[in-house]
């Protein structure tokens, strides 16, 4: 039978932290980051025409046309036609994927060593950054959202340029003038 493992001590974990240059700039930079987006947080909750006025800059509001369904945005992505843009929307949505490959690679490169070359750390960082890519994007961003997200919580977005046939029976004609960037849900299902 082993031993019971011996119960952590936190004075000692955080002077271990203090010795270890690295692990000490690593807790000071998320203690840094934690603070300036809690700061961020508090000042567009106190200051709510600060949100307001940041997204007029990228979403422009219109009249909707007549017969348009209550509680329907109407208005335009300006930007959206902008070439500079839209290859950085590009660019920066790939990124994470993009890296996650170099990861990968870098991950089989260092487990293909044995022996004195193999470098136990250096796996251990590409297969934590590997499990970090998958909970934060994909698990923690897209998948537990939609998961617990109801029905009702999206709105869809029409563009006045495109909403000319749009009915408040959100006909399938209608349904092809949603904005890409808020996609409509599936009817949620009974039972």
């Amino acid at each position: 039978m082993e031993p019971p493992l011996p119960k952590p001590d936190r004075q000692a974990l955080i002077e271990a932290i203090r010795r270890d240059a690295d692990a000490y700039r690593a807790g000071v930079l998320a203690l840094a980051l934690l603070t300036l987006w809690c700061l961020l947080l508090a000042i567009f909750h106190f200051f709510p025409s600060l949100d307001v006025a940041t997204s007029a800059a990228f979403f422009e509001k219109t009249a909707c046309p007549d017969g348009t369904a209550e509680g329907v945005v109407c208005g335009d992505f300006p930007y959206r036609l902008d070439g500079l843009f839209l290859f950085l929307r590009k660019v920066l949505f790939y990124a994470p994927s993009a890296a996650a490959v170099v990861v990968l690679i870098a991950l089989v490169m260092a487990l293909q060593h044995h022996g004195a070359t193999y470098e136990p750390q250096k796996v251990r960082r590409y297969g934590l950054s590997l499990i970090a890519f998958f909970l934060g994007p994909y698990v923690l961003v897209n998948l537990l959202p939609e998961l617990f997200r109801p029905p009702e919580a999206a709105r869809p977005t029409y563009s006045a340029a495109t909403c000319l046939s749009c009915r408040p029976d959100r006909s399938p004609a209608s349904a092809t003038t949603i904005a890409r960037s808020f996609p409509a849900r599936p009817p949620a299902r009974d039972g």
